[in-house]
């Protein structure tokens, strides 16, 4: 104990008091995006120690939204067949990544290449971007995605494949 914190030894993560354990994981949980237990867990284990994956689970479970968007989340497409159409402008958005691109004649070789994040409005078409690097954590592109809501509004409905950034 330094200063009134605790530092786990194994994964020098900053210990969460057990009594704020439910609080912190509920925060995590919308910081993150309402990204999933699992993903969240691992993102963080090595930066804080809010106690075992059942508590990751558990914000899961307690998430209004989640537990609105479980029976909905996937659709599973067969080709050919209708999709969900918009009635209003961004109600119903196709997101995608699409790269990478790679910067050589515009910065060093050792930077990143870059992914580009597409928003299109699936009733009007209009085309929204945000710049991620290539590779970058799940979080990041998710990140980038609540600017584009942040900035735009937020929709009822996200159409994309199946990249697992996005699931």
């Amino acid at each position: 104990s330094n200063d009134g914190y605790v530092i786990n030894s194994v994964t020098r993560g900053l210990v969460v008091p057990r009594e704020l354990r439910r609080e912190v994981c509920d925060r995590l949980h919308l910081y993150f995006i309402h990204l999933g237990a699992y993903k969240i867990y691992r993102s963080i284990k090595s930066d804080f120690d809010a106690g075992p994956l059942s508590e990751y689970l558990k914000a899961q479970k307690r998430c209004v939204i989640c537990q609105a968007q479980r029976q909905s989340r996937t659709v599973n497409h067969t080709f050919g067949s209708q999709l969900t159409k918009a009635a209003q402008p961004w109600e119903l958005l196709g997101i995608d990544l699409i790269g990478p691109f790679r910067q050589d004649e515009f910065r060093a070789p050792h930077y990143d290449s870059l992914m580009s994040l597409l928003v299109v409005d699936a009733l009007t078409g209009y085309v929204t971007y945000a710049i991620v690097p290539d590779n970058a954590p799940t979080h990041l592109t998710l990140i980038a995605l609540e600017g584009i809501f942040l900035a735009r509004g937020y929709p009822l409905g996200l159409l994309s494949d199946s990249d697992a950034r996005f699931t």
